[in-house]
């Protein structure tokens, strides 16, 4: 899988509905459609994806010297990082 767009991610209404997610170098990322009642929550979790991966990782390489390499909350942690860089089955 490649790398995502690097970068922290931000959203933004064009003003006719439609709301974006774009990296800070202006690349878009996504654009998202939802019932109006989740689309705020969703743009937001979107937007702030590579944030919440590389802190991830950190909390990973920083309990795996403390826990047990079977503990259910690091597998988790793994699995999600797998899956998010595209190294999941």
């Amino acid at each position: 899988m490649n790398k995502h767009t690097p970068g922290k991610w931000s959203s933004f209404d064009n003003g006719q509905g439609r709301i974006y997610v774009a990296s800070d170098n202006g690349s878009m990322v996504a654009f998202i459609e939802s019932d109006e009642e989740n689309l705020d929550a969703d743009t937001e979790l979107i937007a702030a994806a590579p944030e919440l991966l590389a802190a991830l990782k950190r909390m990973v390489v920083s309990y795996e010297h403390e826990a047990s390499m079977n503990n259910p909350a690091l597998l988790a942690a793994r699995a999600a990082i797998a899956k998010a860089t595209g190294e999941s089955e």
